[in-house]
């Protein structure tokens, strides 16, 4: 699972959690962070490293094991349209400069996959574009994610509307099911996005070849 603005104590029980850096700000408790991945195996190779200019506190990966051999998930909290603009923390940004700006930073290591990697977690866009929000934007995202696939783009079965959470998958690998979940539970608001899942399995290119 990849969750975003959640808490270090959540989810409990069993299996492996990580976190992202702590917020930058001082409105935020101890506890919240942007970005958390949980997995039944233990993760490995874990990143918090500022990859020249990516924001730790938005994002973290690591790898995991499953039952399709081990994948790299790395977890993103991209920027809201107005981060930083009314409340600046060092500096007074522009309307989507700070989003912009991660997605550039994010293309760099999305540009050569060498294993199955998964991207996840708020990506702060409709996915495919539909005039609403900055054009710019969109076409830096489409440019960061042009050698995925965002297996979530549009409204997925379940949702009620189309997300902005989504979750992108490398070359290697494929969605054989896609599903979301309203925001709403019986009527109580457990989110003001709407959550989104698949199932995955390796792309035909990627399976194991058959000895004759």
């Amino acid at each position: 699972m990849v969750i975003t603005e959640a808490r270090t104590d959540f989810p409990v029980g069993t299996g492996h959690s990580l976190w992202c850096e702590p917020p930058r700000g001082t409105a935020f408790a101890k506890n919240e962070r942007k970005v958390l991945l949980w997995s039944k195996e233990p993760w490995t190779a874990e990143d918090r490293i500022d990859h020249d200019g990516l924001d730790q506190t938005r994002f973290i990966s690591a790898t995991t094991q499953t039952s399709i051999g081990p994948i790299r998930v790395l977890g993103v909290c991209i920027p809201w349209n107005m981060a930083e603009v009314k409340y600046p923390i060092d500096e007074k940004r522009q309307p989507w400069e700070l989003h912009i700006k991660y997605l550039e930073v994010l293309a760099n290591l999305t540009r050569d996959l060498q294993t199955p990697t998964v991207i996840a977690g708020d990506f702060n866009q409709q996915v495919p574009y539909v005039g609403y929000g900055s054009r710019e934007a969109a076409q830096v995202l489409d440019t960061a994610f042009s050698p995925m696939t965002i297996a979530t783009a549009g409204q997925v079965p379940g949702a009620t509307r189309p997300g902005i959470d989504h979750v992108a998958l490398s070359r290697h690998l494929t969605a054989s099911k896609v599903w979301g979940w309203p925001s709403k539970l019986n009527g109580d608001r457990l989110s003001d996005h709407e959550g989104a899942g698949l199932e995955v399995g390796l792309s035909v290119s990627d399976q194991p070849s058959c000895l004759q």
